[in-house]
């Protein structure tokens, strides 16, 4: 830039994504361009990925990188350099991976909003001596999961079974939802960074605060539906990636 050349302090109004910088490897691109000259004839400009809405795609590169495939064929390289993004040449493929996008955002964004047991096959199960209060009855101290048996004993008298085992397939961190769920949600003494007094978490005050006795137990199974149909979006889309993806890395 020279001295007589300022930066515009207006931000900029597109609606449209910029082109991606190019990689070294043919099909494959990063963030970080200008777009591409108007009336542009180059292969940058003529991908189906270009000039698209940035909500169609930012969807599209969700569900790109969020597929368990795309960890799997480019494993070596996410080691060493930024994800790259396969931009396809076919139009319908892009949206087709667009539109998975935008439904694996609405699931993940959106869980709370889910019938927790409307289409989750598993049933919840009390026994006739819970106690009366509902917070008693809800109250959880530490939950086991037994995920070969595709049970949960959330206490002493409630338990849910048939859980499917797509709830463990997606794996985000490393772990299913139910899994973090299980780890985090439960009475624990902590003594921050290992010095001083211990403190007691308890996510029981969590319910008290909510005015939702049957929160943690509605996340449960909001957590396993959401698992479930994130897995059937990327077993619909995996035929689509596997074609637009390189071949595992030696």
């Amino acid at each position: 830039m020279t001295s007589s050349q300022k930066p515009s302090s207006t931000p900029s109004t597109s609606t449209t994504c910029p082109s991606l910088q190019r990689e070294r490897e043919p099909g494959f691109w990063k963030p970080g361009a200008l777009p591409p000259p108007a009336g542009s004839t180059s292969r940058r400009s003529s991908s189906a990925g270009w000039g698209k809405p940035w909500g169609q795609a930012f969807a599209y590169i969700y569900a790109v990188l969020s597929h368990p495939l795309y960890a799997k064929r480019l494993a070596k390289g996410l080691k060493m350099y930024l994800p790259r993004i396969p931009i396809p040449e076919d139009p319908a493929l892009f949206e087709e991976l667009a539109r998975a996008g935008q439904e694996l955002i609405r699931l993940h964004t959106e869980y709370e909003t889910l019938d927790p047991w409307k289409e989750a096959p598993p049933k919840v199960r009390e026994e006739a001596n819970a106690p009366e209060d509902p917070y008693q009855r809800y109250r959880v101290e530490k939950m086991r999961l037994d995920k070969k048996g595709g049970t949960l004993r959330y206490n002493d008298w409630i338990r849910i079974e048939g859980i499917p085992q797509e709830a463990f397939l997606w794996r985000p961190g490393g772990y299913s939802p139910l899994e973090w769920m299980v780890r985090f949600w439960k009475v624990e003494e902590k003594v921050p960074r290992g010095k001083g007094e211990a403190i007691v978490w308890d996510p029981n005050r969590y319910l008290r605060e909510r005015e939702e006795p049957r929160y943690l137990l509605d996340l449960i199974g909001r957590a396993v539906r959401v698992s479930v149909e994130t897995v059937k979006v990327h077993e619909r889309i995996g035929g689509a990636l596997e074609k637009l993806l390189p071949s595992p890395e030696p």
